[in-house]
């Protein structure tokens, strides 16, 4: 019974999460922390805001989605957008985030290539995209002409720079992955331990909910007997352990990576906190 209580707990958690982190409009990108390949869904719409697209080559935005990239040493930057089917339209805009505001950020490249109704070059011009080695060109306009390909050149970056990344997925809603490469490390930035966290009912997160070192987590005083998991974003439950009131927890060292969501189940209630931990 417990472990389709679990399931139907993880399925609620993960539902809400993954509609939470659609990240589908400028000022609420999905920053990326880890080792790439990354794996994305990719769902209807364009946010609150069709954004920063008009006048450029891609026109508008379509079933899209927002990447903030943190350049944490510098060199060239490269990256594969792989659609999972293969073959998708996937067009894409880099932007040099210098402000909030997401029209004062300057496009750096543009890649709007794709199929054309008759042509017989357009494998040329789906499938995957990205910025490659060998490529010049900084913009790919739409359709798709003999030279045309679906890479545009790579991005020389310097330490504490900031690039969004927008996707459009113009064939339908499947997912892709993302693998970023280069010379260049781009790694979320870590916040600090004693940044004030949002609490939960049941628990605290003491250190910090972007982990690079030590998680230390306080379960509350007034449960009496919980059960505590970790559990990775494919729903895999990556650690559990058994918890009393005012228990303080210290996962060290750590051998994870990536986004994990922390549920401690306790009084028939659930509480849960979205982890980062970074190597």
């Amino acid at each position: 019974m417990m472990k389709g209580q679990l399931t139907l707990i993880l399925t609620f958690v993960f539902s809400n999460f993954l509609f939470a982190q659609e990240h589908k409009d400028c000022t609420t990108p999905l920053v990326l922390c880890g080792e790439s390949p990354f794996s994305f869904t990719v769902t209807e719409g364009v946010g609150n805001d069709d954004e920063i697209t008009d006048g450029t080559c891609v026109g508008t935005e379509y079933n899209s989605i927002w990447i903030e990239l943190n350049v944490v040493n510098a060199g060239d930057l490269i990256f594969d957008i792989m659609p999972k089917n293969g073959i998708s339209d996937f067009d894409f805009l880099v932007l040099k985030k210098e402000s909030e505001n997401c029209d004062e950020n300057e496009v750096v490249r543009c890649m709007a290539t794709g199929a054309t109704a008759g042509n017989p070059n357009n494998e040329n011009c789906t499938g995957n995209t990205g910025l490659q080695y060998g490529e010049t060109d900084i913009v790919e306009e739409p359709g798709c002409n003999q030279t045309d390909n679906n890479y545009l050149a790579p991005l020389e970056v310097f330490h504490g720079d900031r690039y969004l990344l927008l996707i459009n997925n113009f064939s339908d809603t499947v997912g892709f992955d993302l693998v970023l490469g280069g010379t260049a490390e781009i790694h979320c930035i870590t916040t600090t331990t004693n940044k004030e966290i949002e609490k939960a009912d049941n628990f605290d997160i003491v250190s910090s909910t972007v982990v690079s070192d030590q998680l230390i987590i306080q379960t509350a005083n007034n449960i009496e007997d919980g059960k505590l998991y970790i559990v990775n974003m494919l729903g895999q439950v990556v650690h559990q352990q058994n918890v009393r009131a005012n228990d303080l927890i210290r996962f060290d060292p750590l051998f994870l990576s990536g986004t994990h969501v922390v549920l401690l189940q306790a009084h028939n209630q659930l509480s849960s906190e979205t982890v980062i931990f970074i190597k």
